[in-house]
Formats: C-alpha cells, structure tokens, sequence
C-alpha cells in the first residue's frame, strides 16, 4: 500500500526511530521481547518454534495488505528496542494498532516518538480518518498512562470486561501534530 509515494510495507523513519517491516530473524528478539516480565500483550507460547509457526502465518497477512509489523531500532544506538503492528490498513476510513512493546531499558522519549509515528502512518500516509477502536488491558497502566498525557487517544465510554476501548480522529491527531513535530517526534520520512 502506497501513499504520497511512500510505502507502509517498507522501511520507515523518524528522527530518533527506524521502523523496519518484521523479518524472520527478528523471531528471537520479539520472542525475548513478547516473553518478558513486562509484556502487557496476549500471552504467547513457551517455544520459540510457535512464534516462527506464527511469522509465516501473519506472512499471508502481510502480503494481503491487511497489517503489518514493525520491528523498531533506535536510530542512535542502532539497537532493537520494541514491535508495533498497525492493522485494518486495509479498510477505506480506518486503521488500527497494537503489539506495541518497547524493551525496559529503551530510553522513555522513544515510546512517545512511536506513537506519534504510527499515527502519522495512518492518518498521513494512509489517509485514514479514524484510528481504532482498539482495546488496551485495564490493568496495563503504562499504555493508559500514555494515550491520557498523549492526549489523542481517547478512551470510549463503553468497556470490555478486561479491556478499555481507544479511539483517536484525524482532527484530534491535527489538533496535536504540530506541537510533537517541533519536539522533534512524529516526523515519518523513507531514506
């Protein structure tokens, strides 16, 4: 999929982050990442052989055009750092996103620099209108502690047992792009 001449399946950038489209060698590291202590996302099976079992199922998902993960690499230190999967890239007015992790010891900037990235993926590069409703576990306090001070995501009144359902606009994202493009966060640009 294709925008502005930029392309959602392929590397992307920001000033502090490199977003690079899943590989099958990532599998160990997004293994370690997923089995962490800290990981808020849906539990995953013990064997590593399971998440490569499940890199070439999503494989069909990426090359439908449905969804695509990015594993993300600070850019100053080179290292990987976390995982983010933008979903529904499919549909006309909407897009979504989850899985996002970023190991403990990346810097704390790096989570908001994401953030706004993934949503100028959709809303600028993909044209989208609406980001979500997605779910975020009631207990993850870290990520509701970021859509509050974030302010773009907002919650819906309506719950789901376990989960709180987020949903961001076009015109709330305008509302605050500028403001995280002169901190320096935000801006998504191919090298």
């Amino acid at each position: 999929m294709t925008t502005n001449n930029v392309s959602v399946f392929g590397e992307l950038y920001t000033q502090h982050l490199v977003f690079r489209p899943l590989e099958i060698s990532d599998i160990p590291f997004v293994f370690a990442l997923r089995r962490s202590s800290h990981s808020y996302l849906h539990p995953i099976s013990e064997f590593i052989e399971d998440q490569y079992k499940y890199f070439e199922q999503y494989q069909e998902r990426l090359s439908g055009g449905l969804e695509v993960y990015y594993l993300l690499k600070d850019r100053q230190s080179n290292k990987q750092i976390g995982l983010v999967r933008l979903t529904r890239i499919n549909h006309f007015d909407e897009f979504s996103w989850d899985s996002f992790i970023l190991s403990q010891d990346a810097k704390p900037f790096l989570a908001i620099d994401a953030y706004v990235a993934v949503l100028e993926i959709g809303f600028t590069i993909l044209k989208r209108k609406r980001c979500g409703p997605f779910p975020v576990l009631k207990s993850n306090r870290h990520i509701q502690q970021l859509h509050r001070v974030m302010d773009i995501c907002v919650p819906l009144p309506l719950t789901s047992g376990e989960y709180i359902l987020y949903i961001a606009t076009y015109e709330n994202y305008l509302r605050l792009r500028e403001t995280y493009r002169r901190r320096g966060f935000g801006h998504v640009a191919v090298m």
